[in-house]
């Protein structure tokens, strides 16, 4: 009997052990931490504000073409007044006639303001940026965006951005220096300085006249070591132009961005810098109304081209002509203006018609076939096209896409743009390669020629008119030019 009780113990004894887990203490030794969490900034300011003024002077001993034009800090004791330039220019009248400035924002953080622009002369506003971060930042500047119910200046406006130092020893005083330019985005660190300016430079054009538009652009900084959310390629007005041939006669001129002479400089433009998700886009507006048509049976008596050209003589080029078609789905027989994406390195020459005249076809606009000529209409082109050669020099390619009415752009039944406005119509794409062509280093051209073929008639003469050309970030096919 003891030995069945004995067992029962050490049995129960095992038990409660389990139970527990142990039954010895341990040794221990404890490190305890404090920790304290302190995150960087990312901080921009706006320190000073400047602008442009314009002046007429008038009267006996005026300054030369009656005007002073004047550029600097909001708050410069040098900026001229009326007061000022009365007493050095005795016995003139003095007015201010135009103005453009860059103040403190009320609903906005920055307001700027151009008042009675006129051409010819670059009307500027600027602010300066001091960064404030304790860590580098990228800084750069978003899409200019238009109201739509004002007038779209985008053409003629243009971005810059320059270093400023801080010249004065005494820490407590800031006396600014303008230094070189630097291209945007830029890497900033703890109190650098730029200066932005925005610059509105009007061609003598009498469409130009009694206009209003208001738009808004950001200014973003972000850590230096990831990508904004855009990278912002300053516009560069190119203007407007036209070229004319009588017969068998050629013509071309530079295609000349504000600030360019390709004349004097060639191969200066560089479609790489600074770096643009969205590729750059030779953009404007082409009218083909004024060229001869090409007569029944035969091609175009006249190709007009919008050239990129590299420094090794190797170009691409949006296309513009004239050519007689037959019957064409449904179609009849009549003339149609076509656009191609050209080039002279043996590659693919993409190309699409828009309808001059138009007419019926056999399909409605949903793609049911009715029989000709039950179907619906197919409106001529306006015979105004607004287009965008697109390098991206990332993807080494070029893309050619042009907003117009009459195209020949789906490419499912109806085949047809059958809308009474104008539709996006993609042209089509090439891809050069880097060894094929230098992005770094090209120029920009219009070309008229007269047909190589043999259709031109001596007494054929043909105008090609462009405007608000410009170098820029192509749009979407969501946005209307």
């Amino acid at each position: 009997m003891r030995k069945n009780k004995t067992g029962t113990i050490f049995l129960v004894s095992i038990l409660a052990l389990a139970g527990i887990g142990i039954s010895y203490a341990g040794f221990t030794d404890v490190i305890t931490v404090f920790g304290t969490v302190d995150t960087a900034t990312v901080e921009i300011a706006v320190v000073d504000y400047s602008g442009t003024d314009v002046w007429k002077v008038y009267g006996p001993g005026a300054p030369p073409g009656e005007i002073v034009e004047w550029h600097g800090f909001v708050n410069d004791p040098a900026r001229p007044t009326q007061a000022s330039l009365e007493l050095l220019y005795p016995g003139c009248t003095v007015i201010l006639v135009a103005s453009s400035w860059a103040l403190a924002g009320i609903d906005y953080d920055v307001d700027m303001v151009w008042d009675n622009i006129f051409p010819c002369i670059d009307f500027t506003a600027d602010v300066i940026i001091h960064y404030i971060g304790s860590i580098p930042a990228k800084v750069g500047v978003g899409d200019l965006v238009w109201d739509v119910n004002g007038f779209d200046f985008s053409p003629y406006v243009t971005f810059a951005a320059y270093w400023y130092m801080d010249i004065n020893p005494d820490p407590a005083i800031v006396e600014l220096q303008k230094g070189q330019a630097v291209e945007l985005p830029v890497q900033m660190h703890y109190c650098d300085y730029i200066g932005i300016e925005v610059t509105i430079h009007l061609e003598q054009d009498d469409e130009l006249q009694d206009l209003t538009g208001t738009m808004s652009f950001d200014i973003m900084a972000m850590q230096w070591n990831e990508q904004l959310p855009y990278q912002f390629y300053p516009t560069k007005n190119i203007g407007s132009g036209s070229l004319t041939i009588i017969g068998v006669q050629s013509d071309w001129a530079w295609l000349n961005p504000i600030g360019y002479n390709f004349g004097t400089n060639p191969y200066s433009f560089d479609l790489t810098a600074p770096a643009c998700n969205e590729g750059v886009a030779l953009m404007g507006f082409v009218d083909t109304s004024e060229g001869e048509l090409g007569e029944q049976g035969e091609w175009s008596p006249y190709y007009a081209s919008f050239v990129i050209r590299d420094n090794s003589g190797k170009y691409v080029q949006a296309g513009f002509s004239n050519t007689w078609l037959g019957a064409w789905y449904e179609l009849p027989a009549q003339n149609w203006d076509r656009v191609r994406l050209e080039n002279n390195m043996g590659l693919p020459q993409p190309e699409r018609h828009h309808v001059n005249v138009g007419g019926n076809c056999g399909y409605l606009i949903d793609g049911t076939w009715v029989g000709y000529p039950n179907g619906d209409l197919i409106y001529g082109s306006t015979e105004r096209y607004f287009f965008q050669l697109i390098a991206d020099p990332i993807a080494e390619t070029f893309t050619l896409q042009v907003y117009a009415m009459g195209s020949s752009a789906p490419d499912t039944i109806p085949f047809q743009n059958m809308y009474n406005y104008p539709q996006w119509n993609e042209i089509g794409s090439i891809t050069v390669g880097a060894s094929n062509f230098n992005f770094e280093a090209v120029q920009f051209e219009a070309r008229l020629d007269p047909s190589g073929d043999g259709y031109t008639d001596p007494d054929d003469t043909t105008t090609i008119s462009w405007y608000d050309l410009h170098i820029g970030i192509p749009l979407s096919f969501s946005e209307i030019p």
